[in-house]
Parts: structure tokens; C-alpha cells; sequence
């Protein structure tokens, strides 16, 4: 009964903090996605979008 117990209590515990963590990978996603536009845009410097690209990728 104790096993069932903590299984489902562990259970429970991944499903409330996957919502989170799949929220904080896609507010990256767009930030790099806005990055990468005003780079095309030409609102930011050229050496500045390699320089950002490379601190991204690291």
C-alpha cells in the first residue's frame, strides 16, 4: 500500500512541474526566434548576432 502510495504521489509531483518546464523551454525558444529577427532586421550589429549566437549555442 506504502508503494502504491509514493508511486502516485511521485506521479503526481512530474505532472505539475513538466507544465512548468515546458513553459520556460518555449519562452527561450521565442526569445531566440526574436533574437534572430532583429538580426535579419538589421536592428542589431552583425558582430553582436555572431557574438550571441555563440553564447547561445555554449
Amino acid at each position: 500500500m506504502k508503494k502504491y502510495v509514493l508511486m502516485l504521489l511521485a506521479a503526481s509531483t512530474l505532472m505539475t512541474a513538466l507544465p512548468v518546464l515546458a513553459t520556460e523551454q518555449a519562452q527561450e525558444r521565442q526569445e531566440g526566434r526574436q533574437a534572430k529577427q532583429e538580426c535579419r532586421d538589421g536592428l542589431v550589429g552583425n558582430a553582436d548576432c555572431r557574438q550571441e549566437k555563440r553564447d547561445i549555442k555554449h
